[in-house]
């Protein structure tokens, strides 16, 4: 079973990491730093608008920047989804599989996202706080074309892995495992018990 986002949980409230505080804070304040913050201006949840946050572009690319960042979000379940599933293939004799895996498409997709992540976060900061227009850069087409990416990477990769052959032998496991400690058990009553 896949997992659930933690942004896909309803909820009627604003979802923010802990990065997003402190630019929020500084443009509540008419503050900046001298640095580009990983964060971004909550400005659904503030009356003023700073900067060229007022953009009709400005929130749907703030958002998916956030779901391509932030490590909980939509990207960060995939890619995690992906590498827990494809560390599955490897064998006690060969991890080629996973290698694979790992050199051709995750890391590229990392590559490509962090790439990615750093623009917008640059463009989101330059418009909140240096009053810049956002650029025509197709900022939000490459944050969804990540987020395509990391989904597409999730799923492909769930469907190739055959079931572990060690879920039947778990019930027996359990069953050793536990004859193992009442073995124990009993020899160490019969220290105790006086002759």
């Amino acid at each position: 079973s896949n997992p659930s986002l933690d942004t896909s949980v309803t909820n009627s409230g604003t979802w923010l990491d802990e990065t997003d505080i402190r630019p929020t804070i500084l443009a509540i304040l008419g503050l900046k730093d001298d640095y580009t913050n990983d964060g971004r201006v909550l400005t659904e949840d503030l009356t003023i608008t700073p900067g060229q946050t007022a953009d009709p572009n400005f929130l749907p690319l703030a958002r998916c920047y956030k779901q391509l960042n932030s490590s909980v979000g939509r990207f960060g379940t995939d890619v995690l989804s992906a590498d827990t599933t494809a560390l599955a293939t490897g064998s006690s004799s060969s991890d080629s599989v996973y290698t694979n895996f790992l050199t051709t498409q995750l890391q590229p997709l990392g590559v490509q996202r962090d790439a990615d992540a750093t623009q917008i976060k640059t463009d989101l900061w330059n418009a909140e706080f240096n009053n810049t227009a956002l650029p025509t850069n197709n900022d939000l087409q490459n944050c969804n074309r990540d987020l395509a990416a990391a989904d597409a990477l999730a799923a492909g990769l769930s469907a190739q892995v055959p079931e572990t052959p060690l879920t039947p032998l778990l019930p027996f496991t359990a069953f050793l495992t536990m004859a193992g400690a009442a073995a124990i058990w009993r020899r160490r009553q019969a220290r105790r018990l006086p002759t």
